[in-house]
């Protein structure tokens, strides 16, 4: 008889055990899945912010390009004034004439 309590004590220790383990067990899943929900909510909210950030940089980068194409006409445009001034200054007396007047400084200052 003492044996067959003894087995039974055990085999209650063995059950009281596994309900414990499990118990922790189920725990510790529970809080796991929270994390996981809290990772993924805030990797959907990344990835928002990753396509907005990457919208406002297609945008930017078309500024920059239209940009950069406007100075680059601004600049040929600046170079033909130039080429033009030139070939007026060696061609046309009147032209020779006025540019060589020496202008105010305050003038200078504004046309450049």
């Amino acid at each position: 008889m003492n044996a067959g309590r003894i087995v039974c004590v055990l085999l209650a220790a063995v059950c009281v055990a596994l309900g414990v383990w499990a118990s922790i067990l189920t725990g510790q899943r529970d809080v796991a899945r929270q994390g996981a929900a809290a990772w993924q909510e805030s990797a959907e909210k990344n990835r928002a912010a990753l396509e907005d950030m990457t919208a406002t940089h297609a945008k930017l980068q078309t500024a920059l390009e239209e940009r950069e194409e406007a100075l680059s006409t601004l600049e040929q445009d600046r170079e033909r004034q130039r080429v033009k001034l030139r070939e007026a200054m060696r061609n046309d007396s009147k032209t020779r004439d006025w540019g060589g007047v020496v202008l105010p400084s305050f003038v200078d200052g504004m046309l450049r």
